[in-house]
């Protein structure tokens, strides 16, 4: 005796036929008759430029995100730099920009302060916002080197280096690239993006006092 099929899987085949015989009547219609496409009607173009020389950047992935999106495929910048997203519905929107040798972007810049870090892209009914310029910076580097009251250098000693930023007046920092002293005492931390830094000195040996420690940033 065959089982007879459940319910749920009877509710499923009967969804599914509906749709399908929606759209077959969708098709069906002639063109004055159909529904329209839900589309929005606004641009976002601009500019990806090395923050240097200004020129353009090529095949820089840039993607774009809001409320309105969900999985939005990321674009690629042509030879000039340039990207473009199109039939966008009205709204608040951010670009991010990556590539290879160059540090994360963010469009809007984020800011030092809340209100200047959340200000979003605003896009009307119909509006084309044109004039957006991302520039790329290529990832920057901290060197030094840490020595001892007596100017002896200070080997294996751990330094992280802290961004800063300031929201509402509190300073606060996050992240925290490390690198460790060789026998000179001397360091290099990379890969850092722009912006103020503090950094901190930990030695690895227990017997060393880190108020003792001079730090000497080339």
């Amino acid at each position: 005796m065959t089982p007879r099929p459940s319910l749920r899987w009877l509710c499923w085949v009967l969804i599914g036929c509906s749709s399908s015989l929606a759209a077959l009547h969708a098709q069906s219609l002639p063109p004055r008759d159909r529904p329209p496409e839900q589309t929005g009607t606004g641009k976002i173009k601009g500019r990806v430029v090395d923050a240097q020389s200004a020129s353009g950047v090529p095949r820089a992935r840039v993607r774009i995100s809001g409320p309105q999106l969900i999985n939005a495929a990321p674009g690629l910048t042509d030879d000039m730099g340039r990207f473009e997203f199109a039939n966008l519905s009205a709204g608040r929107f951010f670009l991010t920009v990556e590539k290879d040798g160059y540090a994360f972007a963010r469009c809007p810049e984020q800011g030092m302060t809340i209100r200047g870090g959340s200000r979003p892209l605003v896009l009307g009914d119909h509006d084309i916002v044109d004039n957006v310029a991302i520039p790329l910076y290529r990832p920057a580097a901290i060197t030094g080197r840490v020595v001892d009251r007596h100017g002896d250098a200070i080997e294996n000693a751990l330094v992280q280096a802290l961004r800063v930023a300031r929201y509402g007046g509190i300073a606060n920092t996050f992240g925290r690239p490390v690198a460790t002293t060789n026998d000179l005492g001397e360091f290099r931390i990379s890969k850092l993006d722009p912006g103020p830094y503090v950094l901190l000195v930990s030695p690895r040996n227990q017997a060393d006092d880190p108020s003792e420690l001079q730090l000497s940033p080339r």
